[in-house]
């Protein structure tokens, strides 16, 4: 699917790799498209990563805490062994979610 969307944004928009003529889309197309799928897979783990949040703060016996704890702690449990807490209140999740904005910057 990403593949295919890049194939339909590059036609859109005319992008090409400089110097490369015609054979620009043969490298730039699966660029894009790994590209893209990295985008979404961040977004994904930060939409994740803020519905743990809310949820551990509103209602933290709910159903679903025990299926996005599974899927979040691996990705918090480094950020935990270095960050500590201050106050009790557990600031891993915000850096996480920092990081993951910095890895969509970075991407563009």
């Amino acid at each position: 699917l990403a593949l295919a969307y890049s194939v339909i944004w590059h036609g859109l928009v005319g992008g090409a790799v400089a110097g490369l003529g015609g054979a620009g889309a043969v490298v730039s197309l699966p660029l894009l498209a790994v590209t893209f799928v990295l985008r979404t897979a961040l977004q994904g783990v930060m939409t994740l990563a803020l519905m743990y949040a809310v949820l551990s703060w509103v209602q933290p016996q709910a159903t679903a805490m025990g299926l996005l704890e599974r899927l979040i702690e691996p990705l918090l449990r480094p950020l935990r062994r270095v960050l500590p807490q201050i106050g009790g209140l557990d600031l891993s999740v915000l850096v996480l979610i920092v990081l993951l904005q910095i890895g969509l910057m970075v991407l563009g």
